[in-house]
Formats: C-alpha cells, structure tokens, sequence
C-alpha cells in the first residue's frame, strides 16, 4: 500500500492517488489540489497515465485493476518502493517513445521493478503471457484435452494448432520451438529497448 500524494498526509490511498479525506476535500474544492508531494507538472501525459495505471494495478487494493491482476497472476503485483513517487519512476523510465508502445514487465511472475521493464508494441505484450491462473497444464499454450496435450499459438491473430502429444514433455518443447520460430522476431523487431537497471 502506498500513502495519499499531499505533502505530510501519512493515510492511505483511496482514490485520484490521495487518502479519503482529501479525496472529498479535492471534490468538494472543484478539484483543485494544493501543494502535492510531488510536482512534476506532467499529470496528464502518457508517461504519468502509465504511472497511475500501475500504482491502480499495485497499490490502490480497492481498483477494479488492482482486483483483475491479483486474480490473473495469483497475488499481487509488486512494484518497487521509490516507484510509488512519480518522480523517481519517470527519473528511471524515461519519456515514452513515439509510436505505440508501452511498459511491458519482462518476466510477468516478477514485478515493476529495476531491471524488468521495457518499452514493447502491442504484438510483442500479447506474446509475453503469463500462464493463466487457471491452466490445466502450467505451460502457456499448452492445453490437456481428451487424454492428450495440443500446442496452439497464435499467428497473425489466428489460433493455430501443432499437434497433439501424449506426454507434457513433448508438448513444452514444441512450444518452445515454436516460440523461437514465430514469436523471437516478433519480439526482436517489437522492442524498443530494456529500460536499464539501476
């Protein structure tokens, strides 16, 4: 959990990044907001939707998001502490590149942390899945039906099958194997580059 913006305000988040209180305050005051913690003057660009976005993902327990990615990844989504300040996020991320990118998580069972982030296109996010919480098998793209594994990944927005396998084994490896073959390119021309760790 992560404290509300205004400067010297130790409660908790409630809503628009500020503890209930001021919350009703800034409501009540035609959203007019005084001496926040943390002046930027970029509240409104891409780069600090992207920020709230994950502080509503990681932080805000009462989000709609903060629900959804508890419940796809098994528990919550971690961010890395100074993160909760937009300033040392952006300090660390940097300005959004031109195009349609956005901050993809390397390794979904890690967390927004140094060394996991990088600027990714909308193809390269829907190839880096995480196993759904619900998957009778534990492999992304592996599936168990009627005694036996099938492979299937998706190709130009088409689901394609690769066989059916009788051990699980097989199934990973053909996975894998396809994943080098369709997917690694994908990825290779989709990124923008791997935000540095500190």
């Amino acid at each position: 959990m992560t404290n509300c913006i205004i400067e010297n305000c130790p409660r908790y988040l409630h809503a628009r990044l500020m503890c209930s209180m001021h919350y009703q305050r800034w409501k009540k005051n035609n959203k007019q907001l005084l001496k926040p913690k943390d002046m930027h003057g970029m509240s409104g660009t891409d780069i600090h939707k992207t920020w709230e976005d994950i502080i509503r993902r990681t932080c805000l327990i009462n989000s709609v998001s903060y629900k959804k990615y508890t419940k796809k990844y098994g528990n919550p989504v971690y961010i890395y502490p100074p993160w909760k300040s937009f300033s040392a996020f952006y300090k660390y991320v940097g300005d959004k590149p031109r195009g349609k990118y956005s901050i993809d998580r390397i390794d979904n069972s890690k967390g927004y942390e140094p060394g996991n982030l990088r600027w990714a296109n909308v193809r390269v996010q829907a190839i880096n899945k995480t196993v759904a919480v619900n998957s009778s098998t534990g492999v992304t793209g592996v599936g168990y039906r009627n005694g036996k594994y099938f492979v299937k990944i998706t190709i130009d927005g088409k689901q394609k099958s690769f066989g059916r396998y009788l051990e699980l084994n097989e199934a990973k490896q053909k996975r894998e194997q396809l994943f080098l073959e369709y997917y690694q390119p994908i990825i290779n021309s989709g990124v923008i580059g791997i935000v540095a760790s500190d």
